[in-house]
Protein backbone atom coordinates (compact mmCIF):
# COMPACT_ATOMS: atom_id res chain seq x y z
CA UNK A 1 0.00 0.00 0.00
CA UNK A 2 3.16 2.50 0.70
CA UNK A 3 3.99 1.34 -2.87
CA UNK A 4 1.10 2.46 -4.76
CA UNK A 5 1.38 5.93 -2.38
CA UNK A 6 5.06 6.34 -3.35
CA UNK A 7 4.13 6.02 -7.35
CA UNK A 8 1.04 8.36 -6.99
CA UNK A 9 3.12 11.13 -5.19
CA UNK A 10 5.39 10.93 -7.81
CA UNK A 11 2.77 10.68 -10.78
CA UNK A 12 1.60 13.91 -9.26
CA UNK A 13 5.05 15.48 -8.95
CA UNK A 14 5.82 14.81 -13.15
CA UNK A 15 2.76 16.25 -13.97
CA UNK A 16 2.67 19.04 -11.66
CA UNK A 17 6.59 19.54 -13.17
CA UNK A 18 5.26 19.08 -16.78
CA UNK A 19 2.37 21.91 -16.47
CA UNK A 20 4.62 24.30 -14.62
CA UNK A 21 7.12 23.97 -17.78
CA UNK A 22 4.56 24.02 -20.32
CA UNK A 23 2.90 27.43 -18.98
CA UNK A 24 5.91 28.97 -18.91
CA UNK A 25 7.89 27.89 -21.75
CA UNK A 26 8.52 30.75 -24.54
CA UNK A 27 6.69 30.39 -27.58
CA UNK A 28 9.50 31.84 -29.54
CA UNK A 29 12.62 29.79 -29.00
CA UNK A 30 16.25 32.18 -30.37
CA UNK A 31 19.22 29.64 -31.24
CA UNK A 32 21.79 29.74 -28.43
CA UNK A 33 24.13 31.55 -31.05
CA UNK A 34 21.94 34.14 -31.70
CA UNK A 35 21.73 35.01 -28.02
CA UNK A 36 25.52 35.08 -27.62
CA UNK A 37 25.78 37.92 -29.92
CA UNK A 38 23.01 40.38 -28.63
CA UNK A 39 24.16 42.79 -26.43
CA UNK A 40 20.85 43.67 -24.94
CA UNK A 41 18.11 41.72 -22.77
CA UNK A 42 15.88 39.85 -25.61
CA UNK A 43 12.48 38.86 -24.58
CA UNK A 44 9.59 37.04 -26.39
CA UNK A 45 6.23 35.78 -26.13
CA UNK A 46 5.02 32.86 -24.11
CA UNK A 47 1.60 33.10 -26.20
CA UNK A 48 1.11 34.06 -29.55
CA UNK A 49 -2.41 34.63 -31.34
CA UNK A 50 -3.81 31.67 -32.73
CA UNK A 51 -1.97 29.97 -35.94
CA UNK A 52 1.07 32.01 -35.26
CA UNK A 53 4.52 29.97 -35.49
CA UNK A 54 8.16 31.20 -35.42
CA UNK A 55 9.45 31.46 -38.93
CA UNK A 56 13.03 30.12 -37.65
CA UNK A 57 14.63 30.91 -41.27
CA UNK A 58 14.03 34.59 -40.28
CA UNK A 59 16.13 34.78 -37.00
CA UNK A 60 18.63 37.33 -37.70
CA UNK A 61 21.27 39.79 -35.67
CA UNK A 62 21.85 42.48 -38.03
CA UNK A 63 23.79 45.16 -36.65
CA UNK A 64 22.52 45.19 -32.87
CA UNK A 65 18.98 44.91 -34.24
CA UNK A 66 17.53 40.81 -33.34
CA UNK A 67 14.57 40.67 -36.24
CA UNK A 68 12.95 37.65 -36.68
CA UNK A 69 9.14 36.64 -38.32
CA UNK A 70 5.85 35.29 -36.88
CA UNK A 71 3.88 33.30 -39.67
CA UNK A 72 0.24 32.31 -39.54
CA UNK A 73 -1.13 29.31 -41.15
CA UNK A 74 -3.58 31.67 -43.20
CA UNK A 75 -0.34 34.04 -44.80
CA UNK A 76 -0.12 36.27 -42.05
CA UNK A 77 3.38 37.60 -41.24
CA UNK A 78 4.39 39.96 -37.84
CA UNK A 79 7.88 40.98 -37.81
CA UNK A 80 9.12 41.44 -35.03
CA UNK A 81 12.43 43.54 -34.15
CA UNK A 82 14.68 44.46 -30.90
CA UNK A 83 17.30 46.95 -30.07
CA UNK A 84 19.20 48.77 -27.40
CA UNK A 85 16.67 51.62 -26.39
CA UNK A 86 18.41 54.70 -28.13
CA UNK A 87 20.05 57.10 -25.89
CA UNK A 88 17.65 60.17 -25.14
CA UNK A 89 14.77 58.74 -27.12
CA UNK A 90 11.42 60.71 -26.90
CA UNK A 91 8.98 57.77 -27.29
CA UNK A 92 6.24 60.32 -26.87
CA UNK A 93 7.31 62.46 -29.41
CA UNK A 94 7.75 59.27 -31.70
CA UNK A 95 4.30 57.94 -30.77
CA UNK A 96 2.36 61.51 -31.81
CA UNK A 97 4.72 61.83 -35.23
CA UNK A 98 4.99 58.35 -36.65
CA UNK A 99 1.89 56.29 -35.06
CA UNK A 100 -2.25 57.00 -35.69
CA UNK A 101 -4.54 56.14 -32.63
CA UNK A 102 -1.66 55.16 -30.53
CA UNK A 103 -2.99 54.14 -27.03
CA UNK A 104 -1.25 52.43 -24.17
CA UNK A 105 -2.07 48.93 -23.51
CA UNK A 106 -3.08 48.20 -20.09
CA UNK A 107 -1.89 44.69 -17.89
CA UNK A 108 0.82 44.30 -19.89
CA UNK A 109 4.47 43.36 -18.05
CA UNK A 110 6.20 46.53 -19.54
CA UNK A 111 4.99 49.34 -21.54
CA UNK A 112 3.22 48.58 -24.56
CA UNK A 113 1.46 51.04 -27.02
CA UNK A 114 -0.30 49.78 -30.17
CA UNK A 115 -1.70 51.83 -33.00
CA UNK A 116 -1.10 51.85 -36.52
CA UNK A 117 2.04 53.20 -38.65
CA UNK A 118 1.99 56.76 -40.18
CA UNK A 119 2.15 56.11 -43.67
CA UNK A 120 0.36 56.86 -46.60
CA UNK A 121 -3.71 56.66 -45.77
CA UNK A 122 -4.93 53.51 -45.56
CA UNK A 123 -1.62 51.64 -46.02
CA UNK A 124 -0.68 51.80 -42.23
CA UNK A 125 0.36 48.35 -40.86
CA UNK A 126 -0.88 47.80 -36.98
CA UNK A 127 2.75 48.46 -35.13
CA UNK A 128 3.31 47.32 -31.16
CA UNK A 129 5.76 48.77 -29.47
CA UNK A 130 7.16 47.81 -26.07
CA UNK A 131 9.53 49.21 -24.11
CA UNK A 132 11.46 47.49 -21.30
CA UNK A 133 14.43 48.99 -18.97
CA UNK A 134 16.93 48.07 -21.72
CA UNK A 135 14.80 46.56 -24.93
CA UNK A 136 12.65 48.27 -27.29
CA UNK A 137 10.43 45.24 -29.11
CA UNK A 138 8.34 46.48 -32.07
CA UNK A 139 5.84 44.18 -34.02
CA UNK A 140 4.03 44.84 -36.68
CA UNK A 141 1.99 43.63 -39.76
CA UNK A 142 -0.55 43.88 -41.74
CA UNK A 143 -4.49 42.35 -41.44
CA UNK A 144 -3.54 42.00 -37.54
CA UNK A 145 -6.15 42.65 -35.13
CA UNK A 146 -5.60 44.35 -31.64
CA UNK A 147 -6.21 41.50 -29.54
CA UNK A 148 -3.44 39.57 -31.34
CA UNK A 149 -0.68 42.25 -30.34
CA UNK A 150 -2.52 42.96 -27.14
CA UNK A 151 -1.81 38.71 -26.85
CA UNK A 152 1.73 39.03 -27.35
CA UNK A 153 2.13 42.13 -25.04
CA UNK A 154 0.58 40.63 -22.07
CA UNK A 155 2.84 37.54 -22.41
CA UNK A 156 6.32 39.13 -23.20
CA UNK A 157 8.97 37.76 -20.75
CA UNK A 158 12.68 37.87 -20.79
CA UNK A 159 15.06 35.54 -21.41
Amino acid sequence: MKLIGIIFVILLGAGGGAYYFLQNRAAVIIPQAVIDKTLFPIYTPKQLPGGFALDESSIANNEGVLVFQLKNTDGRVLAVSQQSIPPKFDFTDFYEKQMKGARTISGTPHHSVIGEMAVKEGQGAKFLSIRTGETWLMVSGNDIRDDELELIAKSIAKL
